[in-house]
């Protein structure tokens, strides 16, 4: 069994070499996400991640950062992760909101947030590189693919699959829609996915010329 001396120096460490060598750690996870220049930036490396995860990996990487460099801060602001995660303010502070009532970060002052330091790790893990059956399931026929997918893609499924697409809709329509439900996309993001993922690739949806939709050329409806 370890002695008491043993016990003791293990268990009651040294303050800052403890969080030095955590953030070293943290470090070492992050990089192949993000980096932070040295004005204080954030850089994101990694543009496929949800948005949800672009707003923790920033308030990750500025405490990581801070811890190396006090000049920079440890926290981050509404409008420098709006900038990154490309969505309406509105939506960002929506995200940003649940975030903090989650526990994962807490709110400095008006539009300023910091990660709760003890959420890094499991965060980081989180991110790491998807595991063999991930891989397997990315391959799957797309009619299982589709149970996987995330993000906006899946908030448009989770439409198509109550019936809002059996009839004709627009794009702004079907971003009004979303909104309602508390999902918010940018509307660019919203088009490229329909177009690209639920036109092209699946053939879910087709899509036909616009009736007195006022500037909407075309709408989407789902494929009989």
């Amino acid at each position: 069994m370890t002695n008491e001396k043993e016990l003791r120096n293990s268990f009651i460490v040294d303050e800052d070499a403890y969080t030095k060598d955590k953030v070293k750690q943290y470090a070492e996870k992050a990089l192949k996400y993000a980096k932070i220049a040295k004005n204080g930036q954030i850089l994101i490396e990694n543009h496929n991640l949800q948005s949800d995860d672009k707003i923790k990996l920033c308030l990750a990487v500025r405490f990581i950062a801070h811890n190396f460099d006090s000049s920079i801060q440890s926290n981050a602001t509404l409008s420098e992760i709006q900038k990154i995660v490309l969505e309406s303010t509105e939506a960002v502070g929506s995200r940003l909101s649940k975030i903090v009532k989650s526990g994962f970060a807490k709110k400095i002052e008006r539009g300023v947030y910091q990660i709760m330091p003890h959420k890094i790790e499991g965060f980081l893990d989180e991110l790491s590189p998807p595991s063999a059956l991930d891989i397997k399931a990315k391959n799957l026929p797309d009619r299982k693919k589709r149970r996987t997918t995330k993000g906006v893609g899946k908030d448009i499924q989770e439409l198509i699959d109550s019936g809002f697409l059996n009839t004709p809709k627009t794009i702004q329509e079907i971003s009004k829609k979303l909104k309602e439900e508390v999902k918010f996309h940018d509307d660019r993001v919203i088009d490229a996915t329909v177009r690209n993922g639920f036109v092209s690739n699946k053939k879910v949806l087709k899509r036909i010329p616009a009736t007195d939709k006022g500037k909407a050329r075309w709408e989407y409806v789902i494929r009989k």
